[in-house]
């Protein structure tokens, strides 16, 4: 990547500085650090992230070339990749820089979990500089140079394929409005599988729904308890009126000790009567259904320069146009005059949606909103595939087993049947067996199997309509084979993501009944995919789809129901939701076979302003461990580097503020010191280097987030760095007094710097022709020098017809217009592609980071 013209001396230990976030008194933000001390351009300490960035610097020989971000044109099958870059010669002394473009193909492999693309057998089909044929020496060096950079983020190969998207729509698809409840006070959803299923508790009196996720019980009396919390309430009925219990049956405390019911027994030895505070509202559906949760009334806030307002106090998708509300949910837009009743199936979208700005708060929906780039970036997020690759003759990492012998029914309108009693993906076709498991298929003779890896799938598979629960498995297919291994492919679908008029949906949008089986008086159930019943929504950030399911469950929503087994005697519950700035994991298991309980609760939020943590950091280039601890009234940050790099920063309360000092020493014996002083979160830091480096770096609070602006100086070199907290992302801008820029984004190890020279946002145009973007316009490299491009329609543009006329002598002026827009329109796109990429994989970068972080555990509103 690009370096930097930061102050030699000062340059390292600033970096360290100002990706730790030290010396602005650590007012209520996340804890910030990455990177190496002893280099200044790797802000990311992990490699991946750190080999995906753009433009990157190679070294070929004595020289240096900057690759600039590639332009992907086409992605066949999504195995062989076309594109150009442009590609810098680092000029010597006072030499110009000079420019290639370069056209490529490639293998191209994704890696969905990493969110890049692996480029092999990489070949450049074409190079040119200035419009001509490089030299020779320029050819072998741009050459040799441009294959290292191999590995591209994800995002920015969709971005700049989106536009050629046109998605289509999976045949039988529903998006039938479930039932959808509103409630602008506290409240919960029972769902259950059908009507209650009653099963008995060793030893006790009581039974449990065993086909809910909420802890149900019935009393020998026939009253109902529900566990909420650390709370009881009751009822007559499923469906009946719920209020804190006035009394709990001795049963609840008598719970057997076997660790099935922990959770439950803990609640009711803890219970001292009736809460104060108002009970929350009981909704039950014995079908799938979806809850609307508002604290109070709708707070609605209009989007600039639409029709659109979105409601505020809450956490679903909810818009309003006029007089009808409009309502996200698992990829599907439903809408209503009212909010409590008659929601219905969108058939067309109100084009304000369209309008939302890319970076406003609700920018999300945009993937749910036909024919805009973001839906088409996640309808190819869909479609790109994942794949598998095992040898022959494997059998299947797990224990297949059914309730009972083996069930099978035929799939309607095929051959194929499919078990019903069983927890795997079990087909039948022609007397032979097939499973599909985690992405793979296996075959036997017989439905117990063994089961050992198919090398072939019968096609009538694939002909299982979306009716069907077990639809998802037709997503998965033999990609290769050869005498040792066996290649899965599989993609979106395989997950419950499939494309519904142009944008990725979850769930099917059928109701699959579950399959009921009793076993020494025990019911046994195995549920299907579902579509509603969780919240679910699509995160731009990784792909795929999470669930907002507290209000449904405290162990999950529909698709997550508790499970009862008496052949292990084990009771398991399970629960994990997400969004980009709270990750939450909870459930419990108990196996009496064993004797082992698991339970296990984790909580991370961004805006949590209490911390504790210790964090290591490993990359290619050494590692990196930070221990933080901070409170209301101290914080201290201590650091130290496999090179042998070490640092202390504190702060102190003091007279309504913040006093703060600190001191980092490098391995080879370079120091820098900081002190500063904070009130309200505003104040300043300075910096001092062992080597005369200094600097000053002034925080303030506005409307907008933090700011912080940084001036440092050595030897008449100077850098500028302002830092914006605006939301959820925090973003750092450099800019060198060579024309030098960079970009920090991200948060934690995720973090991710891009260089950028004094050349600028350099773009390869398809006639070989080298541009770059700035504030005024494009510019075309013309020579050793850089041409505005003028508009045809806007001012004089005598120049820019002159530069052109000297290579296409006799054009007309209509003619000049003409490839004039072609020409700014092709920029422009990949201008937009660009930027949406890049920010796309920074925030996945960011949402990820957050994912894998821990934290106290919060409570959370219902």
């Amino acid at each position: 990547m690009q370096k930097v013209a930061l102050p030699k001396s000062l340059s390292p230990l600033l970096t360290v500085l100002l990706l730790a976030g030290v010396g602005c008194a650590f007012q209520s933000e996340e804890p910030e650090y990455n990177a190496a001390a002893d280099n200044a351009a790797a802000a990311a300490a992990r490699a991946p992230a750190d080999e995906i960035n753009y433009p990157r610097t190679v070294k070929v020989g004595e020289r240096y070339v900057i690759v600039h971000p590639p332009q992907i044109r086409s992605w066949e099958d999504f195995e062989v990749m076309e594109g150009i870059a442009v590609v810098e010669l680092i000029p010597e002394k006072s030499e110009p820089s000079r420019y290639g473009v370069v056209s490529f193909r490639a293998d191209a492999s994704p890696d969905l979990a990493e969110r890049t693309v692996a480029l092999t057998h990489l070949k450049v089909t074409s190079l040119t500089e200035d419009n001509r044929p490089v030299p020779a020496d320029a050819l072998e060096l741009f050459a040799d140079a441009f294959p290292q950079a191999r590995t591209v983020p994800l995002d920015l190969v969709l971005s700049h394929l989106a536009e050629d998207v046109i998605p289509g729509t999976t045949q039988g698809i529903k998006s039938e409005a479930p039932k959808i409840f509103y409630s602008q006070s506290s409240a919960i959803l029972v769902l259950l599988h059908g009507e209650p299923v009653w099963a008995p508790i060793t030893d006790s009196t009581l039974m449990f729904a065993a086909n809910t996720n909420w802890p149900l019980f019935k009393a020998a009396s026939g009253k109902l308890y529900l566990n909420h919390d650390d709370t009881w309430l009751s009822a007559d009925k499923v469906a009946g009126q719920w209020a804190w219990a006035d009394t709990l049956t001795s049963e609840l405390s008598n719970l057997p000790d076997d660790g099935n019911w922990k959770s439950s027994k803990k609640a009711a030895a803890a219970w001292s009567g009736r809460p104060i505070f108002a009970p929350p509202r009981v909704f039950t559906s014995t079908t799938p259904a979806e809850l609307i949760l508002l604290v109070g009334e709708p707070q609605l806030v209009a989007i600039a320069d639409t029709s659109l307002e979105y409601v505020a106090n809450t956490e679903s998708q909810l818009f309003r146009i006029v007089n009808n509300w409009y309502y996200l949910v698992s990829g599907r837009w439903f809408t209503s005059p009212a909010l409590s009743t008659g929601w219905e199936a969108v058939s067309e979208l109100p084009e304000a949606f369209a309008s939302i700005p890319a970076d406003h708060e609700k920018a999300d929906v945009l993937a749910m909103v036909p024919d805009t780039p973001e839906a088409k970036m996640a309808a190819l997020d869909a479609l790109v595939p994942k794949k598998n690759r095992i040898p022959v003759n494997t059998s299947v990492p797990a224990e297949v087993s059914y309730a009972g012998d083996p069930k099978f029914e035929n799939i309607d309108g095929t051959a194929v049947s499919y078990a019903k009693n069983t927890n795997y993906d079990i087909l039948e076709f022609s007397g032979k067996y097939y499973l599909c498991y985690s992405g793979i298929w296996y075959v036997a003779d017989s439905a117990v199997g063994p089961w050992l890896t198919a090398k072939s799938v019968p096609d009538q598979i694939y002909d299982i309509p979306p009716s069907s629960p077990v639809y998802h498995t037709t997503y998965v297919k033999v990609y290769d084979t050869s005498p040792t291994h066996v290649t899965y492919s599989y993609t979106g679908g395989y997950y419950h993501t499939y494309l519904h008029y142009g944008v990725p949906v979850y769930g099917t949008g059928w109701y699959y009944p579950p399959y009921y089986y009793y076993y020494g008086g025990y019911p046994l159930y195995y549920g299907y995919p579902y579509t509603f019943g969780s919240a679910s929504f699509y995160n731009p950030r990784t792909g795929t789809y999470g669930s907002v399911t507290r209000a449904y469950g405290p162990y999950g929503g529909w698709g997550y129901a508790s499970g009862y087994n008496p052949n292990t005697g084990t009771y398991a519950r399970a629960e994990t939701w997400y969004d980009y700035d709270e990750w939450h994991r909870a459930g419990e298991a108990y196996n009496p076979n064993t004797g082992r309980y698991a339970e296990t609760r984790r909580y991370y939020d961004a805006n949590d302003d209490e911390w504790k943590t210790n964090t290591s950091l490993e990359g290619r280039r050494g590692e990196v461990d930070i221990m933080r601890e901070w409170d209301d009234d101290s914080g201290r940050l201590d650091l130290s580097t496999s090179r042998g790099g070490e640092g202390t920063f504190t702060r102190k309360a003091s007279d309504g503020g913040w006093d703060t000092s600190g001191s980092y020493t490098t391995g080879d014996g370079r120091t820098i010191e900081t002190s500063g002083r904070y009130e309200g979160g505003q104040g300043s830091s300075t910096l001092t280097g062992s080597q005369g480096g200094q600097g000053t770096i002034e925080r303030s609070v506005g409307p907008d987030g933090i700011t912080r602006e940084g001036s440092f100086s050595k030897d008449g070199q100077s850098i500028d760095t302002t830092t914006t907290r605006s939301g959820r992302d925090v973003v750092t801008q450099i800019e060198g007094s060579e024309g030098g820029k960079g970009v920090v984004a991200g948060r934690g190890a995720d973090r991710t710097f891009v260089g950028e020279s004094g050349s600028g946002d350099v773009y390869a145009a398809r006639d070989g022709s080298v541009y770059k973007r700035s504030d005024e316009g494009w510019y075309k490299r013309d020579g050793d020098d850089w041409s505005q491009i003028e508009n045809p329609r806007n001012g004089d543009s005598r120049a820019a017809r002159q530069n052109e006329s000297r290579a296409n002598s006799g054009r007309s002026q209509g003619d000049y217009n003409r490839d004039y827009q072609s020409r700014q329109g092709n920029l422009n796109r990949d201008y937009t592609a660009r930027q949406r990429g890049q920010s796309r994989s920074r925030n996945y970068s960011s949402s990820r980071s957050r994912m894998r972080s821990g934290g106290g555990m919060r409570g959370r509103r219902r």
